[in-house]
């Protein structure tokens, strides 16, 4: 389910994942939610969840503390719509080190074939 709604976001290569370490709260939370994930009210939180943690660079450190938090906060937020994650209230978009941001990853293979 994490990797349909990375296709989705247009993730389609490993290559192009910055942060692996935020794939743990994802699929944890995309568990919990079963196919309800697919829901827009619930797809577009989940998104802008997700490019909070990127672009904020919330997940390049020690991350086991937000790992916990997120999945606890992003299900609450997703149920009654009141309270952002720490994610989302935390994130600082730095558009200068836009082109200089890169995964550190090698060649991985790719997530698989877009649906």
């Amino acid at each position: 389910m994490a990797a349909k709604l990375l296709r989705k976001e247009q993730l389609t290569d490993l290559r192009d994942l910055p942060y692996r370490t935020q794939l743990a709260p994802l699929a944890a939370v995309l568990t919990l939610l079963g196919e309800h994930w697919l829901e827009p009210r619930i797809y577009d939180k989940l998104a802008r969840w997700y490019w909070c943690g990127v672009l904020g660079e919330l997940y390049g450190g020690a991350v086991e503390t937000r790992v916990a938090n997120d999945v606890e906060e992003l299900l609450a937020w997703i149920d009654d719509n009141t309270e952002l994650p720490r994610t989302i209230t935390d994130a600082a978009f730095q558009s200068d080190r836009l082109d200089r941001l890169t995964s550190g990853y090698g060649s991985p293979p790719a997530l698989g074939p877009s649906r």
